[in-house]
């Protein structure tokens, strides 16, 4: 497993740097599309042999969609859905985001990185009245993202970057932070 890592990372590295002069389309009137897909096994195993180790699930689908307004800075919009189940889940929950905001990006030595804010709207409907007897919870969402692009060619780079999401809960809830780290995409730019 080593020399597959070492192998696709020397090829991915060496093949790279002869693309790295191309540059990213990131004018006035170019369209932007990316996001994430990503599965998550999460397993607890307890400290004691009585009791039986537990598994979840979380699945994410987030898909991105841009314009640019201006050369480097776009108008970005995306949809996000979480399933989070399985045995040590209590309860199963169902969460949905739709996302607004802007990105300004800034070509660094081969790189790009980027800045974004935005804000959104965010619903969570659990399996039962978990939370304080409620189904289901409606939250209004304060979106600050950074990362970086990688470019394969001028029109793919791969993205990965930090999210950090504010949400105002309702309902008499407590608000909560949640902070993404690494998260790991391709966007396309045409």
């Amino acid at each position: 497993m080593k020399k597959f890592f070492f192998g696709f990372t020397l090829i991915f590295l060496t093949t790279s740097f002869s693309v790295q002069a191309n540059d990213l389309n990131l004018k006035a009137g170019t369209l932007m599309l990316g996001g994430e897909i990503s599965y998550q096994n999460i397993r607890t195993i307890p400290d004691n042999d009585e009791e039986d180790s537990l598994s979840s699930s979380l699945i994410t689908v987030s898909p991105v969609g841009g314009f640019f307004v201006s050369d480097n800075l776009a108008v970005i919009g995306s949809l996000g859905f979480k399933q989070l189940s399985g045995d040590s889940t209590e309860p199963e929950e169902r969460e949905f985001t739709l996302t607004a905001g802007a990105r300004f990006y800034q070509h660094i030595f081969g790189f790009y990185i980027y800045l974004g804010m935005g804000a959104g709207y965010n619903y969570v409907k659990y399996s039962d009245n978990y939370n304080l007897g409620l189904d289901s919870l409606n939250s209004f969402a304060m979106v600050a993202s950074g990362g970086v692009l990688y470019p394969l060619n001028q029109f793919v780079a791969i993205e990965t970057g930090v999210k950090m999401q504010y949400l105002l809960n309702s309902d008499n809830v407590d608000d909560r932070v949640t902070l993404s780290f690494g998260y790991f995409g391709i966007s396309a730019f045409f």
